[in-house]
């Protein structure tokens, strides 16, 4: 069973209702799967959120958790297998949320947002899909449902990429780099 995680603001354009589109296509496909959704409501109700699970007949396999964070939010990353981030957000920069999944190991599915391109790298640390794309987001999600080694081998590049690009001791060294540079 995929356990699949979504985690943001629940805005439209954040792709939070692309992701529940995106699980419905998989149902239909007969993939076995568990969707989670974290987020505080911000465009999208949590009744508009609940209503739009149990419409597309996902009640039971799509749940949503609210807001979550500290430990909470790590046990979120800890308990899934890939995050969807299907952003259409027009002002998008760097998502945190993705590199925190990276940070455990998780392959991503997301958009060409913004940084996003240069953090997630195509059909080695996850999969990057047009946006407002459901369709293809599901035909990811079940290459990666049924591919276990596939989503390993994503989920530890994924890991090798944040520990070599995003830990805070590289930040701090590349802050006095630029430091140096600069004096």
């Amino acid at each position: 069973r995929l356990r699949i995680l979504y985690l943001s603001n629940l805005t439209p354009s954040k792709g939070v209702l692309d992701y529940i589109d995106a699980l419905s296509i998989l149902r239909d496909r007969k993939i076995d799967f568990e969707g989670f959704v974290v987020g505080a409501p911000a465009g999208v109700s949590e009744d508009e959120l609940v209503k739009r699970i149990r419409d597309l007949n996902l009640a039971g396999r799509v749940s949503y958790l609210g807001p979550k964070y500290d430990e909470e939010k790590w046990r979120a990353f800890r308990d899934a297998d890939v995050l969807v981030f299907p952003t259409y957000f027009r002002n998008e920069a760097f998502p945190v949320s993705i590199l925190e999944a990276m940070q455990f190991s998780l392959p991503v599915i997301s958009t060409e947002e913004g940084a996003i391109p240069d953090i997630v790298e195509e059909g080695v640390t996850g999969f990057l899909v047009p946006a407002r794309s459901p369709l293809i987001i599901a035909d990811r999600l079940e290459s990666l449902a049924g591919d276990a080694t596939l989503r390993q081998s994503m989920g530890r590049a994924a890991r090798q990429k944040y520990e070599n690009r995003y830990t805070i001791t590289v930040f701090e060294k590349n802050m006095l780099r630029v430091f140096d540079e600069v004096l």
